[in-house]
């Protein structure tokens, strides 16, 4: 059986850049506010054994610390919705580049996991006016 790391909750410090997936293009904090409520008050997001153990992981948001591998993960919820006879993928067609900065009340849990997930908190609009920028989670084809 894997062991569970402990909760590494920390405050950031000199600034950090993560990515998130979000459902709208806008950058109006007031539309991508809703793309950053707590894992805790998505009815459709299941607990997981580690957020079992550590209830404030609900309280976080997931985020990926490189825009490759947000895209690799939306890949992969994509490919796993298709699979299940669905159209889209539920956290949104679009990833947000997000500035945690110093004195923001943002902290992070950087697990250094090969996929580059991470879990965030702070406040819900904060974490919206952080975002600067917005693109498509699926890279366009050149042809």
């Amino acid at each position: 059986m894997a062991r569970r790391r402990q909760l590494q909750r920390v405050p950031v410090e000199g600034g950090r850049i993560v990515f998130r997936f979000v459902g709208t293009a806008s950058l109006d904090p007031k539309e991508l506010a809703p793309w950053f409520i707590p894992d805790r008050e998505d009815p459709n997001l299941p607990t997981d054994l580690r957020e079992q153990k550590y209830p404030e992981l609900r309280d976080g948001r997931s985020a990926y610390c490189t825009e490759d591998l947000a895209r690799q993960r939306w890949d992969a919820m994509y490919k796993n919705a298709l699979h299940a006879g669905q159209s889209s993928v539920r956290q949104g067609h679009f990833i947000a580049e997000v500035v945690l900065s110093d004195g923001e009340g943002f902290e992070l849990e950087d697990r250094r996991k090969r996929d580059g997930h991470l879990t965030i908190w702070g406040d819900q609009l904060k974490l919206a006016k952080a975002v600067c920028r917005v693109f498509p989670a699926q890279e366009q084809k050149k042809g």
